[in-house]
């Protein structure tokens, strides 16, 4: 079982008549919660506040001499961020109280800092989000110049380095959804555990909580990070623990938990660098203390314990974790370093500059006219599209190869990155529980030709998988390729293929430059498309086995292009293959729109489409259209 310290339960006359005598201090006592401590907010006749706090008895001395002096000199050296102490009449900062049963109750008074708790302030912002990690670069700054040499803790269940034995210790109590989540958070927690545990250490706060953090609203009237309280939790362990934590409980109940993590991540590197290895650990260390938080929570409950402050946080660090579980991990720590200003794939820039150096054998076979090859526009502000064109297949098919036709194209190309409303299966939806975007940017090219068109490997490598993915709007018959370069693999993927002629392909075979690898494929059989090849390169699978996303969030694309560079550098088309997004829109509107026209937005949308009461903006991300009052009474047209 966890070891769980029980608070004193003292009484409040008790703790009355104790601070007027070590403290001359009179006035009205207010229960404050508190894991290990009781906690009281005393306030004065005259207006004045401070916060009381009576120790554990489990709580060894020299422990809570180290946290007294901590607080006494982070109060100091950060700027009021960290409450003081007020001393005794004695001049003591800790005093001993010996009750009428003869225990002996330690006992210190703190400065009030006034404040909001972050866990009380919704939405959260991300210039707060921000601050929380520059107020922790900070924090964390400070905390390493101190000597590294706290009082060792026995059974500290709280300690991020043991995470790994509080998840595996509640296994046994779990439900079958919840061991699941936790086996996977404890696998990641273990084979990564030897890069963080190697990264020195320095004293941390090792608590900063959603109910440690004090939010205040500065002279501009902005939310910021105004204090950071109780120390009881200091330790030593590596720097980056403190930053994983803060996440943790800083991302609780936010839409977005990732991008959560990266404000606070960006705040925090601008002002203390992170190295690369600690960037590349975050992640895992955040979903850890996620884990570790609720197989406390569930360990007590298991073992009787009801105190509503001890399980505070279990059902929005349950759904937090959950949410982050569903992102690829190389996409969350790739998010992290591009918050960084690092490259979000570290081998991608490398690979890139090997693909362009290099000549590669045609995928297809490129028409000697130069004007039969062409783009076809199929983002969302295309004319030629409607929006729902995925749901009859026939019509889309015979629409894209009449364009071509009329554009007198023998082969025509989809853009890479290029925003797109026809991915309408349920497979394309966004993060759980966030409806705010669906899966709309390319990371292939498609080339459209006729079925039956043969394509080719442009260099050698090894069939890596082969395999049918059935379900309606996916890939069809998909071929992945394995190949090597300096930087290290990367893969290649094609998409949308005739079955029968993948057939006699097996993971293992080696493949020649120039060999025929496959035939375009026609619907229904190539995932239900108009006919053409999806070709994607790959930097790293990401545990994906004979699939892979073909498609990203609007909010994630420029981390998916890292993993997914742009085909062109191996395809070699003579034509602007990316798809770039328009410039100057704003610029325009200031010059011939009314200042009168007032915006709803920070960074003003740029709505291309309509239909039924839903409007569509260049990235195909949907708002419902209540700008109007024909929307408000309910009179849209459907």
């Amino acid at each position: 079982m966890t070891y769980l310290q029980e608070p004193p339960k003292l009484s409040e006359s008790e703790v009355s008549n104790s601070v007027q005598e070590y403290y001359g201090l009179e006035g009205t006592l207010h229960p404050l919660p508190g894991d290990r401590d009781q906690n009281f907010l005393l306030e004065s006749p005259g207006g004045q506040k401070h916060v009381v706090k009576v120790s554990s008895l489990d709580e060894a001395q020299e422990i809570l001499e180290f946290e007294t002096e901590m607080i006494t000199r982070l109060s100091n050296d950060t700027n009021g961020l960290i409450p003081s102490v007020i001393p005794a009449i004695s001049g003591t900062s800790l005093v001993t109280h010996e009750n009428q049963q003869g225990h002996h109750y330690r006992l210190r008074i703190l400065e009030f800092l006034p404040g909001t708790l972050l866990a009380e302030v919704n939405p959260r912002s991300d210039a707060l989000l921000l601050n929380l990690g520059e107020r922790m670069a900070e924090l964390g700054s400070v905390l390493g110049a101190y000597p590294d040499h706290p009082p060792p803790r026995i059974n500290f269940e709280w300690a991020l380095g043991r995470a790994g034995n509080i998840m595996g210790k509640s296994l046994n109590v779990l439900d079958s959804a919840q061991r699941a989540l936790i086996e996977l958070t404890l696998k990641d927690f273990r084979d990564n555990e030897r890069e963080f545990l190697g990264l020195g250490s320095q004293i941390i706060h090792g608590d900063v909580n959603d109910h440690n953090v004090l939010v205040s609203l500065n002279k501009e009237g902005q939310a910021r990070i105004s204090g950071i309280i109780d120390l009881g939790d200091a330790h030593s362990a590596p720097r980056v623990f403190d930053l994983a934590i803060a996440i943790a409980y800083g991302i609780l109940g936010t839409p977005d938990p990732l991008l959560a993590a990266s404000e606070i991540t960006r705040g925090y590197y601008a002002n203390q660098p992170l190295l690369e290895i600690e960037i590349d650990v975050l992640m895992t260390l955040v979903c850890a203390r996620l884990g570790q938080s609720v197989c406390i929570a569930s360990l007590r409950k298991h073992h009787g314990d009801t105190d509503p402050y001890h399980l505070i946080s279990e059902a929005d660090a349950w759904n937090t974790l959950s949410l982050l579980a569903a992102i690829p991990r190389k996409i969350s720590s790739g998010t992290l370093r591009q918050a960084c200003g690092l490259e979000a794939c570290s081998q991608s820039a490398q690979l890139q500059k090997w693909l362009a150096s290099e000549d590669f054998e045609d995928v297809i076979a490129v028409p000697e006219n130069p004007n039969a090859l062409g783009i076809l526009d199929l983002s969302i502000s295309s004319p030629d599209l409607t929006g729902r064109d995925s749901d009859d297949t026939t019509d889309f098919s015979n629409r894209v190869f009449q364009k071509m036709r009329s554009d007198g194209l023998t082969l025509g190309i989809g853009r890479f990155m290029e925003p797109r409303g026809f991915y309408l299966a349920d497979q394309f939806e966004g993060r759980s529980g966030d409806p705010r975007e669906r899966r709309t940017i390319h990371l292939g090219i498609d080339v459209f030709q006729e079925p039956g068109t043969e394509i080719h490997a442009p260099l050698a490598g090894r069939v890596h998988t082969v395999r049918e993915n059935k379900n309606r709007l996916d890939y069809g018959p998909t071929l992945i390729l394995e190949h090597s370069a300096p930087s290290g693999l990367f893969w290649t993927l094609y998409g949308h293929l005739e079955k029968a002629s993948v057939e006699n392909l097996k993971t293992g075979d080696s493949i020649d430059a120039g060999h025929p690898i496959a035939r375009i494929g026609t619907y229904p059989e190539n995932g239900d498309w108009p006919p053409h090849l999806h070709f994607q390169i790959i930097t790293d699978l990401m545990g994906f086995e004979g699939n892979f996303p073909g498609v990203a969030l609007p909010r994630d694309r420029t981390v998916w292009a890292s993993f997914c560079p742009n085909p062109n550098l191996i395809l070699n088309l003579p034509l602007e293959t990316m798809y770039e997004e328009p410039e100057g829109l704003n610029e325009r509107r200031e010059q011939v729109l009314s200042p009168n026209l007032s915006l709803s937005y920070e960074t003003p949308i740029h709505i291309v489409r309509g239909k039924g009461s839903y409007l569509f903006d260049v990235l195909g991300r949907s708002y419902l259209d209540c700008v109007n009052n024909v929307a408000h009474v309910g009179h849209e047209h459907p």
